[in-house]
């Protein structure tokens, strides 16, 4: 067995040595082949022109698509400049258009204007501008015009405005009082029993309190009730969810704008005025040559004028 186990060692070398040298032999004759054999070399530089020409034409389609891409992108870029552009311009006609539509509005409404200033004596500016809105398109607002402006008499134009004015005065004296109605009829049904009804004034600071300390504020309710101090926490817990509860707006707590002159006037009554610039000083000459001063108090009624 060792015998044998040498004898394929010794094999195995010599068939080794045997490859090398065949191997060697033939790289030297591929070499020399190609060195010298003009096939071969023919063969070669067809290879390396093919090589050539593919990168070549690899480099050329590379090129193309990077110029169709900067194609591409360039009229991109024109296409939204063109529509930025034309958007612009549409904006900028459609603004002149609401400007141009918004002077003849005014335009109208001053005809509007003129043929009731027309009137003489001229009618409070409050009052014109209610008969104004009443119409409430420029059609209407233009026939309107043209209707006080055939109307020659002066009578004529005051009691056409007169009456228009009244409808306007009537229909806002409904709507006040339907408003009242509703908020009795939530007042009753919501209240609880034995509470007294809430004043405006009362309402009023409601409504600024409720703004002033909203949902989730430390000790809400003790600080609103310091705002309303004529009513209870408990009271002023359940008028808001009654405003909660009830969807008109009626129902809920609003700031009261009252007129000036009318709380000037419940605040003082008719009662006269006396100040230091309502006293008249008058002086007396005497025979001495000397003056005496005595001062006159002249009471001053206030004159209930319409706030503009």
């Amino acid at each position: 067995r060792k015998e044998r186990r040498w004898m394929e060692n010794q094999n195995k070398k010599e068939r080794t040595k045997l490859k090398q040298a065949e191997s060697s032999k033939i790289a030297k004759l591929v070499e020399l082949a190609h060195k010298y054999d003009p096939r071969l070399a023919r063969r070669e530089q067809e290879q390396e022109k093919e090589r050539e020409a593919k990168r070549i034409a690899k480099e050329e389609a590379n090129k193309k698509r990077l110029e169709e891409q900067e194609k591409q992108r360039k009229e991109e870029e024109e296409r939204k400049k063109k529509e930025e552009k034309e958007r612009k311009a549409e904006e900028r006609r459609k603004k002149q258009e609401k400007e141009k539509e918004l002077k003849e509005i005014e335009s109208i409404k001053d005809r509007a204007r003129a043929a009731l200033y027309a009137i003489k004596p001229a009618p409070p500016i409050d009052d014109v501008e209610k008969v104004i809105k009443n119409f409430t398109t420029p059609q209407q607002q233009t026939e309107f015009a043209i209707q006080m402006e055939e109307i020659k008499s002066n009578d004529e134009k005051k009691a056409l405005y007169k009456s228009i004015l009244d409808k306007i005065n009537k229909i806002e004296e409904e709507k006040l009082a339907e408003q009242k109605r509703l908020k009795e009829e939530v007042e009753k049904k919501y209240a609880p029993k034995g509470e007294t009804p809430w004043t405006d004034e009362e309402l009023s600071q409601l409504a600024r309190a409720v703004a002033k300390f909203p949902g989730g504020a430390n000790s809400r309710w003790e600080s609103i009730q310091k705002e309303v101090p004529t009513r209870t926490v408990k009271e002023i817990i359940a008028r808001v969810k009654t405003a909660k509860t009830f969807s008109k707006p009626s129902a809920m707590p609003s700031v009261i704008m009252k007129d000036p002159m009318e709380k000037f006037k419940q605040k003082v009554g008719d009662k006269p005025i006396v100040s230091p610039l309502s006293v008249r000083d008058e002086y007396e000459v005497t025979s001495s040559s000397t003056t005496t001063q005595t001062s006159t108090p002249t009471p001053t009624t206030p004159t209930p004028t319409t706030p503009t």
